[in-house]
């Protein structure tokens, strides 16, 4: 049943199945060194590394240093440019009268922009609140204005004398104007005070009545001493037929003379002065 192992120590039963610790081992080959371990001394010197090495060490320490005076430098240029604008917000005087300057608002750290005494115009204003000059509103027509021939402010010349007519404006008008076979000079009337707003042209309008019965006659209308102007008057004995003429006048007071020298003028009721 059992066999005994060669060595007497250990027993096997069953069939002889080879032990793997007794497998043969590889065979190493016969010309392999065996280790030397050489004892070193305590009191034996350090064994100095070779030049290549003692090269390569020095260089790898050198690269590092520089690397460090490198990050050294940076940090060093970013702290004095972020001090820079704080030293000089904080170092500055107040101006002596001035305004206190403005506290900043932002983040610690931020750079401090100095601020203005005066205040930065707004764009909105500048464009809408300057004050675009108002139109002068249209000067209204000035109002027609009556002149009476009978007026006492008038100056009678020559033949001319006034004289009660039916029909006429006050009831009386200026007549004999021009010439009448009469040994007294010629006729005429000139109406004084005749204002005007501003220098301009304007409308003459004078009512006339013919009292002899005559269809056409000649009125010679002189203004402020300007050229004398000839107008044809038609009417007969009804008073009154009204003739418009444009007339220049000069701003403030005028004169407007009626008178003939060649002939017959037309009796004058009144005129009336109004916009051309």
């Amino acid at each position: 049943m059992g066999v005994e192992d060669e060595h007497g120590d250990r027993l096997r039963i069953g069939p002889w199945v080879p032990d793997p610790f007794e497998a043969p081992r590889p065979t190493e080959p016969a010309d392999r060194p065996e280790p030397v371990t050489v004892p070193i001394a305590a009191d034996a010197p350090a064994v100095e590394p070779p030049a290549a090495e003692v090269s390569r060490r020095r260089h790898r320490a050198t690269g590092t240093g520089r690397r460090w005076l490198v990050v050294a430098a940076i940090v060093a240029v970013l702290g004095g440019a972020a001090a820079v604008p704080l030293l000089g917000s904080s170092s500055s005087p107040p101006r002596p009268g001035g305004a206190a300057a403005p506290v900043p608002s932002g983040a610690a750290g931020a750079p401090v922009i100095a601020g203005s005494d005066s205040p930065s115009p707004s764009p909105v204003a500048s464009r809408s609140t300057v004050p675009r000059p108002a139109k002068s509103p249209p000067r209204p027509a000035p109002a027609p204005v009556t002149y009476e021939a009978e007026a006492p402010g008038n100056e009678l010349g020559g033949t001319a004398w006034v004289d009660d007519y039916p029909g006429a404006s006050g009831g009386r008008i200026v007549r004999n104007i021009g010439v009448w076979n009469s040994p007294r000079k010629e006729g005429s009337l000139r109406f004084n005070g005749v204002t005007a707003p501003a220098t301009g042209t304007y409308l003459l309008s004078f009512f006339s009545v013919h009292l002899d019965g005559e269809s056409v006659r000649t009125a010679v209308i002189t203004v402020s001493g300007s050229p004398p102007v000839t107008v044809s008057v038609g009417g007969d004995a009804t008073c009154c037929a009204v003739t418009r003429q444009r007339v220049t006048l000069r701003q403030g007071a005028n004169t407007v003379t009626f008178s003939n020298p060649t002939g017959h003028a037309p009796s004058i009721d009144k005129i009336v002065i109004g916009p051309a």
